[in-house]
């Protein structure tokens, strides 16, 4: 999780260890808090990136014939960066990279001790889905929040393999929908 120094600034309570997961962000060149929005976004994607590339480190030194192909999350920063949602496709092939990172995880929880970060945050997913970044950090903390809560349930399933990413995708988009009017 990406966190901005000056909301540290404000929370001195905030309860951060050396061991926490968090990166901290203390920039001064950007010129709105959506575009240090939107950075943090980019960082939290290759934060999963260098998951991915530590998952197929171990897959390497175990000789096991399995990788987690990360071209579509660098694609991901590039569409964030140029505000421009994912095709059918490049939808497909994210969502399907969630469900990798998601089936590793349940796999080998029991036997290695890793932290990884394999979930972004939902706001990338809306983006990538279609959402604006402004309509969405417009809307109020109530809608957000029903939001999440909504998107999670269907995400979980699509992890899960309960609903098909395709489908997923359909129903994550008609949701998304409601909210354009």
């Amino acid at each position: 999780m990406v966190l901005d120094y000056e909301y540290l600034k404000r929370n001195a309570s905030f309860p951060l260890e050396p061991a926490s997961p968090f990166i901290v962000l203390h920039a001064n060149h950007f010129d709105s808090v959506a575009e240090r929005t939107l950075f943090s976004y980019t960082v939290e994607v290759l934060n999963c990136i260098h998951s991915l590339q530590r998952i197929n480190a171990i897959g390497r030194e175990l000789e096991a014939d399995f990788t987690i192909d990360s071209a579509i999350l660098y694609q991901a920063i590039e569409h964030l960066f140029a505000r421009q949602p994912f095709s059918e496709n490049q939808l497909i092939a994210y969502f399907e990279t969630q469900q990798a990172l998601e089936d590793f995880d349940l796999d080998v929880q029991e036997v290695i001790q890793m932290n990884f970060q394999g979930h972004l945050p939902y706001p990338v997913d809306f983006m990538l889905l279609g959402i604006q970044q402004a309509h969405y950090s417009g809307m109020e903390v109530a809608n957000r929040v029903a939001l999440h809560e909504h998107y999670e349930a269907l995400f979980f399933q699509m992890l899960q393999k309960e609903i098909s990413v395709p489908h997923f995708i359909e129903l994550a988009k008609t949701m998304l929908d409601t909210l354009r009017g």
